[in-house]
């Protein structure tokens, strides 16, 4: 929970940026090169902002959204 009383996740949920930031540190702290995040991964607790966040729930949210064609155009890379 947070100061706001509302899960972090929620939070994020309404924060794109913040989400996109998450996956971007995924990818420096991994040394990947692409963005393969297991499903059930959590951003860990030493995170600050991003901290606690079901990162791989949101990227495969993010990959089925972009299959069906429901993935807004400006959220496209």
């Amino acid at each position: 929970m947070t100061r706001e009383g509302r899960p972090l996740a929620d939070q994020l949920h309404h924060q794109p940026g913040r989400r996109i930031e998450a996956a971007g540190r995924w990818l420096r702290e991994t040394g990947n090169t692409v963005l393969r995040v297991p499903c059930a991964a959590v951003t860990p607790e030493d995170w600050g902002g991003v901290s606690g966040y079901p990162l791989g729930q949101w990227i495969a949210d993010q990959r089925r959204a972009y299959a069906a064609g429901t993935l807004e155009a400006g959220r496209v890379a």
